[in-house]
C-alpha cells in the first residue's frame, strides 16, 4: 500500500506541476526571441514579427557609462540575447517602452535572476516586490557584482546627478549669451582665451567625505553635491585615487 501512495503522490504532484507552469504559460503575452540588449534592464523581443521595446519591471540596473554598467550589460546577454522567452507585460513607461517581466524557457525570471547576481537593483520607487528585495538584500550580504564596491552609487542617483550638469551647464550657457559685451570686451573678442578660461571643470563632493570625484565614481554617496574644481581645490577637498579625477 506504501507504494502505490507513493506513486500516487508522486503523479499529483507532477500533474500540480504542469498546472503550474501553463498557469506563467497563460498569463504571458507573448513568446519571442530576444534580438537586442540595451543595456542591463533594457531589451527588445521579437513577436510575431513585431519588435517590442521592453524595460524589466521593478528593477534598475547601472547605466552604461556608469560603474558595473558594462558588466550589467553582459550579464544581460549572456542570459538572453537570440534565446526564446515568454513575456509578461505590466504597461508603458514614460518613455513609451514596455514594462515588462520575462520568463526563461527554464522557468526562472528574469528580473529576479539579474537582482539575484547583483547586477541591478530592487526599483523600491515603483515596485514593492518581497521576493525582490530579498533577493537584493542576499545579493549584497554576499558582495554579488556590484555589492562588491564599497558604496555602490544608485542608477537613480547617478541619472540625477548628470541632470544636475546638464542644468548647470545650460543655465551657463543662456547667462552668457543673455549678455552684452562692453566696449573694452569687444576688442579682446579675437584673443584666444586661456584654456583653464574655456571650460569650468565640475567635480563632485558628499556631504560628510574630503575627496572630490568624477560623475559616477563608486565613493559617492546620495548626498553627491556638484562643484568647480577649482572650489574644490580651494576648499582643501583631494582628488579621489579610485577615479582619479581631474587636479
Amino acid at each position: 500500500m506504501s507504494n502505490i501512495f507513493k506513486r500516487c503522490f508522486l503523479v499529483v504532484f507532477l500533474v500540480l506541476g504542469l498546472i503550474g507552469t501553463n498557469v506563467q504559460l497563460a498569463k504571458a503575452d507573448c513568446n519571442g526571441k530576444i534580438i537586442s540588449v540595451a543595456d542591463g534592464d533594457t531589451l527588445t523581443v521579437e513577436c510575431d514579427n513585431k519588435q517590442i521595446e521592453v524595460r524589466l519591471d521593478g528593477i534598475d540596473a547601472p547605466e552604461t557609462n556608469q560603474s558595473y554598467g558594462d558588466k550589467a550589460t553582459e550579464f544581460l546577454s549572456s542570459l538572453v540575447f537570440d534565446k526564446t522567452v515568454n513575456l509578461i507585460e505590466k504597461g508603458k513607461d514614460k518613455y513609451g517602452r514596455t514594462l515588462g517581466v520575462i520568463l526563461l524557457s527554464d522557468g526562472r525570471i528574469l528580473n529576479r535572476e539579474i537582482v539575484k547576481e547583483g547586477f541591478a537593483w530592487h526599483y523600491k520607487q515603483y515596485s514593492n516586490d518581497t521576493t525582490l528585495n530579498k533577493l537584493e538584500k542576499e545579493a549584497k550580504s554576499s558582495h554579488k557584482g556590484l555589492w562588491n564596491d564599497v558604496d555602490p552609487t544608485a542608477p537613480w542617483d547617478f541619472r540625477h546627478s548628470t541632470e544636475i550638469i546638464d542644468e548647470t551647464s545650460s543655465a551657463k550657457i543662456k547667462s552668457d549669451s543673455n549678455q552684452k559685451p562692453s566696449t573694452s570686451q569687444k576688442t579682446q573678442e579675437f584673443k584666444p582665451e586661456k584654456k583653464s578660461e574655456q571650460k569650468e571643470i565640475i567635480v563632485y563632493i558628499t556631504r560628510t567625505g574630503t575627496k572630490y570625484h568624477r560623475v559616477g565614481c563608486q565613493y559617492l554617496r546620495k548626498s553627491v553635491i556638484p562643484i568647480s574644481l577649482k572650489e574644490a581645490k580651494n576648499r582643501g577637498y583631494l582628488p579621489c585615487s579610485r577615479c582619479n579625477p581631474p587636479y
